[in-house]
């Protein structure tokens, strides 16, 4: 049953495999599995019209190399690990991170032996729930109070630790020309 369904199911399958390539944004994850006592991890791409899943015996970019090429132009939204950012890095990907992982890593520094450590995630964690909230509220603000909110929330993302501390006249601060926003 398993085979015929495997071989009926091929063709289409290779065809979405050939789209992944192609898409304007993917989202991937893996998780990790045993069968017969070997360590496999099933791959998940979701673009927007369809989702592929591909059991592979790699965790590694590699997987994303044969799945995706070298020459990907979309944006890939992926979680922190560390395959996603070698693949990024060596072929000039676009990559949005999850920002529940985020969410998760920031927690884990408010929970950190270090009181100084403590204290930036929660700085940090702060921060990223005003963003959230700006955000949020963006369909009750005028255009100026949004931008107003936006920036006020990022300014406590994205300033250093050290920084808040000390007199913004005494640091010369690189200015943010980025945004979470897109």
């Amino acid at each position: 049953m398993n085979q015929k369904a495997a071989q009926a199911f091929a063709q289409p399958y290779a065809q979405l495999l050939s789209l992944l390539p192609q898409q304007v944004h993917l989202n991937a994850d893996e998780t990790g599995h045993k069968e017969n006592g070997r360590r496999y991890w099933t791959w998940c791409f979701r673009a927007k019209a369809f989702i592929v899943f591909e059991i592979q015996a790699s965790r590694g970019s590699d997987v994303l190399f044969d799945l995706l090429g070298q020459n990907f132009q979309g944006s890939l939204g992926a979680d922190f690990w560390g395959a996603y950012r070698k693949y990024a890095g060596q072929c000039g990907v676009l990559i949005q991170f999850c920002v529940a992982h985020l969410i998760r890593e920031v927690k884990y520094l408010c929970e950190f032996p270090d009181p100084s450590v403590q204290r930036y995630g929660q700085a940090l964690l702060a921060g990223l729930k005003e963003l959230f909230d700006a955000l949020h509220r963006r369909a009750e603000l005028s255009s100026k109070a949004f931008a107003l909110a936006l920036a006020t929330a990022e300014a406590k993302v994205w300033v250093p630790h050290w920084a808040r501390s000390r007199s913004r006249a005494a640091i010369p601060m690189a200015k943010f020309t980025g945004s979470l926003i897109t």
